[in-house]
């Protein structure tokens, strides 16, 4: 875990100092906010307890922020984001701009009712966002969780080969992807 936090935070610039959480799964969502809001000094969220923290204009992603886009003002008029991953990737390309973006977060969750290749479907918005930050000299680092098993029709090591290949550090459970952030975070912050 130690070298891959040393690898993951090395290339990064100073300007890079936040977390940009984006979520398909409600639960996930919460799980990742509430493990990070204390040691991040708070994390911009819907359901953030302290009002300061919660999230003034949802397109948006100030400072430290976890997303969880099956909320409805993403999803009117349009499926969860587990069936049309366009609505983070959509997201992921919006953060890619942001230069202070050190980490992005992501849940795949596979299964019934789940897009039939969702670590497919963010690759494009996953390498755009990388490319960008090489472009302004930093590195982004992006970590994941795949959500499901290899008895799900999308294939749990299919999914985890995808965005590996994609340079996504890829851990076993949200939790895990969760703490590894939280130690990358507190390297950046050092």
């Amino acid at each position: 875990i130690d070298a891959i936090v040393a690898r993951e935070t090395s290339g990064m610039s100073r300007d890079q100092k936040y977390l940009r959480g984006l979520f398909t799964g409600g639960t996930l969502t919460d799980e990742s906010a509430t493990l990070l809001y204390d040691d991040l000094g708070g994390i911009f969220s819907f359901d953030a307890s302290d009002p300061a923290f919660k999230l003034a204009d949802p397109p948006k992603s100030p400072g430290h922020t976890i997303v969880g886009l099956c909320e409805d003002v993403f999803t009117v008029g349009r499926p969860h984001p587990m069936i049309d991953p366009s609505i983070r990737t959509e997201r992921m390309d919006q953060e890619a701009e942001d230069g202070e973006m050190a980490v992005m977060l992501l849940d795949c969750v596979i299964g019934y009712g789940s897009h039939p290749d969702p670590a497919g479907a963010m690759v494009p918005s996953i390498e755009k966002a990388k490319k960008a930050a090489a472009s302004r000299g930093g590195y982004l680092s992006v970590v994941a969780s795949v959500t499901g098993t290899d008895g799900d029709f999308q294939g749990l090591s299919d999914q985890r080969r995808k965005l590996e290949a994609a340079g996504v550090v890829v851990m076993p459970t949200n939790y895990q992807a969760t703490m590894l952030v939280r130690r990358m975070m507190d390297r950046r912050s050092k």
